[in-house]
């Protein structure tokens, strides 16, 4: 069942018939229902739902920090799925079940740093002979 959130000129979220609508980033969508799919699990989709799951879990556990860590990098995605993006072009390894995360290619934020405003720095190190 649809609710209509602004009478019959708003946005409804649910379903009606084939039609479903939901809200995104402050504005209502409507689409066509997805289409029954048959599911043949060919190795390659296989590998791919394994390196999905695999990011997604990796990902999942640190989201707090990718909310924030990736807020100014992305404009039409969610900061979790540019991170999703990210992660799977760069960051997934290995095939069939050695399926991986490189940490060392993985990031939990991009953009730009803020600039210090309190600039200061000592020598005050001395070693001892």
């Amino acid at each position: 069942m649809g609710i209509i959130n602004q009478g019959i000129l708003g946005g409804f979220s649910g379903k009606v018939g084939p039609i479903v609508g939901f809200r995104w980033k402050s504005n209502y969508y409507i689409r066509a229902r997805a289409a029954k799919v048959s599911n043949p699990r060919t190795p390659k989709q296989q590998e791919q739902r394994g390196k999905f799951a695999t990011a997604f879990s990796f990902l999942k556990a640190i989201k707090p920090f990718i909310r924030i860590g990736y807020k100014e990098f992305t404009q039409e995605k969610s900061a979790f799925n540019s991170a999703m993006s990210y992660t799977l072009k760069r960051a997934v390894t290995g095939s069939g079940k050695e399926i991986k995360i490189d940490f060392d290619r993985a990031l939990v934020s991009m953009g730009t740093l803020m600039p210090s405003h309190r600039q200061q720095s000592s020598n005050d190190f001395q070693l001892e002979r």
